[in-house]
C-alpha cells in the first residue's frame, strides 16, 4: 500500500473532526428540543420527590435483596379515595395470629394490584372474600381460616418469588395461590412504581436515548407479537417470559422444600364489550403449561368471567381491575379449587353456601359442586348471567 501523501492527513483530520462535531451538535439540539417541546415520558427517572411527600406514599424501599420495593408497614391513608391500611408487616390485611392454633390453615396469597384491591376495599378483595367464605363452610370441621393478601402493585412474578421467600414462608403458610395477570413478565424498568425505587442510569436521563429505546421496543413488538405488548412479553425467546419461568421455578423450589400446594390463578385481561373475540386464549394456555410443569394447579378465570357480561367483571369502562363482583367469583371459584384439591385442609363443599354483597344487594355464592341447576342460579351480577356463546 503506498503511503498516504503528506498533505491530505490534516483534510482526512479535519473531514473527521468536522463529522464528529456536527453529529454532536445534532444530538444536542435534538436532545434540547426534545427536553423543551417534547417530553419523552419512556424510562424517563422517576421526579425527585420532597420529604413530605414520601411521607403520603404508601410504598417505600425494600431491604429485601433483589426487591425494588414494598408496603409500608402501619400506615394507613385514603388513596383514590380508598381507604389503605397496613399492617406491622406491610401487608393489606390484618396482623396474623401470632398464637396459631393447630387448628389454624393458613393460605398466603401473591400477586399485584388484582390481588392488592386496587379501588375497593380490603374487605371486597378476594383474599379477604375467601377467608370469609371458607370460615362461614359449616363443613369446616373445628378448623379456622387466615388468608394472607400480600398483593403489591406493580409487582411481577419474580417480586412474587421473593416476597415468598423473605415474608410468606417465614409465616407458615398451608398454602400458596398467586394471582397471575398478563402483564406480569413487564420487565421493571418499564413499571412506573420500579422507577420510583431504582436508581436510574446514566441513559435514562437523555431523552434520545428514551426515544430511540421506545421507538425499537414498538417496532419489535409490532413486528414479532402483532402489535400486542401481552403477546410480546410471552414470547418464548422474550428475557422477559424466561425471566417469568425462572421465577416460576423458584417458586417451586421454595414451596417444595416445605411441601406446600401451590394454585396459579389467571386472571384474563377483561375486554370492554365481548368475550367472543378474546384473543389471549393461547397466552392462558402457555402460562398454565409452565405453571404445571412446576406442579402447580392452575385455575384460569376465563373459564368463570367469561359466563358475564365484561362490564360486570371490569371495575370500570376504562379501568380493567376486577370490581367487586368479579372479586367474589374469584374468590368462590378459588374455593373450589382448593377444596377439591385438598380435602385434608379444606372443607367439602357440598351443601354449603355463603351469602355476600354485591353493588349493595345480596347475591347468593353457593359453593356446591355438581349441581348444575344451582349454579345457573348463582353469582348472579345486577345484570344477570350471560350466555356462553
Amino acid at each position: 500500500m503506498k503511503p498516504m501523501i503528506p498533505y491530505l492527513k490534516p483534510i482526512l483530520r479535519s473531514r473527521v473532526f468536522l463529522l464528529f462535531l456536527s453529529t454532536a451538535i445534532t444530538l444536542l439540539l435534538g436532545e434540547l428540543v426534545l427536553r423543551m417541546f417534547f417530553h419523552v415520558w419512556f424510562l424517563a427517572p422517576a421526579p425527585s420527590l420532597s420529604e413530605a411527600t414520601w411521607r403520603e406514599l404508601i410504598h417505600r424501599a425494600s431491604p429485601v435483596p433483589g426487591l425494588a420495593y414494598e408496603m409500608a408497614p402501619n400506615m394507613e391513608k385514603d388513596v383514590y379515595g380508598v381507604p389503605i391500611k397496613t399492617n406491622s408487616l406491610g401487608m393489606r390485611d390484618d396482623e396474623p395470629r401470632a398464637d396459631r392454633p393447630a387448628s389454624l390453615v393458613r393460605v398466603a396469597v401473591l400477586g399485584d394490584s388484582f390481588t392488592f384491591g386496587y379501588k375497593v376495599p380490603v374487605e371486597q378483595a378476594y383474599p379477604s372474600v375467601l377467608e370469609r367464605l371458607l370460615e362461614a363452610s359449616p363443613k369446616a370441621n373445628a378448623r379456622h381460616y387466615e388468608v394472607l393478601n400480600f398483593g403489591v402493585l406493580g409487582y411481577g412474578t419474580w417480586d412474587e418469588a421473593l416476597v415468598l421467600e423473605h415474608k410468606a414462608l417465614p409465616l407458615d403458610p398451608d398454602a400458596i395461590v398467586i394471582g397471575y395477570v398478563l402483564n406480569d413478565p413487564m420487565p421493571a424498568e418499564d413499571e412506573a412504581l420500579h422507577l420510583c425505587f431504582t436508581p436510574p442510569r446514566l441513559r435514562q436521563h437523555f431523552h434520545l436515548y428514551r426515544l430511540a429505546a421506545a421507538a425499537w421496543l414498538k417496532w419489535r413488538i409490532k413486528t414479532t407479537a402483532e402489535g400486542d405488548y401481552h403477546r410480546y412479553y410471552h414470547l418464548a425467546d422474550s428475557p422477559a417470559w424466561k425471566d417469568t419461568l425462572a421465577a416460576l421455578a423458584r417458586i417451586e423450589q421454595l414451596a417444595g422444600q416445605r411441601r406446600v400446594p401451590v394454585l396459579l390463578v389467571i386472571f384474563p385481561s377483561t375486554p370492554r364489550h365481548r368475550w367472543e373475540d378474546y384473543p389471549f386464549g393461547d397466552l392462558h394456555a402457555r402460562i398454565a403449561e409452565a405453571a404445571q410443569s412446576n406442579g402447580f394447579q392452575v385455575l384460569d378465570l376465563f373459564d368463570v368471567y367469561s359466563h358475564y357480561p365484561p362490564e360486570t367483571i371490569r371495575r370500570t369502562e376504562q379501568d380493567i381491575h376486577p370490581s367487586q363482583f368479579a372479586h367474589e367469583l374469584a374468590a368462590k371459584a378459588i374455593l373450589q379449587e382448593l377444596c377439591s384439591a385438598h380435602p385434608g385442609l379444606f372443607p367439602r363443599l357440598e351443601g354449603s353456601s355463603a351469602r355476600l354483597r354485591a353493588d349493595g344487594e345480596s347475591v347468593q355464592i353457593d359453593v356446591r359442586e355438581g349441581n348444575q341447576e344451582d349454579e345457573e342460579n348463582a353469582d348472579d351480577p345486577p345484570d344477570g348471567p350471560r350466555a356462553m356463546p
